[in-house]
């Protein structure tokens, strides 16, 4: 069994109202207490964690920074304590990264809202038109500034999607990754994006989209300065 769990919400452990990595840590045996034969816990061997990426928002599914946990949670030391923490208690930890789009505020995004010349353009999906309605008679295509044109953002405007026609992004989000026992490696590129769940002990990819095939591109994308 799996038990999901919003971290924000679930065990605070500093008083400050929001729940954190660390309360998660110190509430682990009501999850499993790696004792089979109690029956106080709920017998879980599976943790899956909502994002717990840096995001701007409270539910962190527009995530600006998918190498960091986002600060209000604790730190990518307390998210491998806490990966520690549960092995011992035979639990697995799936984390919830979420690959379809990112926050408007990613950096990538703004580099390739402010310069049309930016290395990050063909990472998104852009039309001179608002584009046509959705099958359920809505608009998927969010007006931007500072230029006259339009990118699709299918859940929200603060959330673009990727596009995966970009062969950069899909070599991204391909590229072979670590466990969730190694979330904690350098954050070498802030805000890069790798289309899978990380489960500790094994990979699961995925790179699916509901955007339309609307721009397909060939470029290449270095980091950012």
């Amino acid at each position: 069994m799996c038990s999901e769990i919003f971290v924000r919400s679930f065990a605070d452990s500093d008083g400050d109202g929001v729940g954190d990595l660390e309360g998660l840590i110190q509430r682990l045996a009501y999850v499993n207490d790696g004792n089979p034969d109690t029956h106080t816990d709920l017998r879980a061997g599976c943790l899956w964690l909502m994002p717990i990426a840096a995001s701007p928002s409270y539910h962190g599914y527009d995530v600006t920074d998918y190498y960091r946990v986002d600060p209000v949670y604790g730190t990518n030391a307390d998210f491998k304590r806490l990966i520690e923490a549960a092995h011992r208690r035979g639990i697995r930890v799936l984390v919830d990264l979420v690959v379809n789009h990112v926050s408007s505020e990613h950096p990538y995004f703004q580099d390739a809202l402010l310069h049309a010349d930016s290395p990050y353009r063909d990472w998104f999906l852009w039309s001179d038109t608002a584009g046509p309605n959705n099958e359920w008679g809505g608009n998927n295509w969010r007006k931007a500034s500072p230029r006259d044109e339009y990118y699709y953002g299918f859940f929200w405007h603060t959330m673009p999607d990727l596009n995966w026609e970009t062969p950069a992004v899909r070599v991204e989000g391909s590229e072979p990754g670590p466990d969730a026992a190694r979330y904690e490696r350098p954050l070498v590129a802030p805000g890069r994006v790798r289309a899978a769940l990380f489960v500790a002990g094994s990979r699961v990819v995925t790179a699916d989209t509901d955007a339309p095939k609307f721009r397909i591109a060939g470029s290449t994308a270095p980091p950012l300065p």
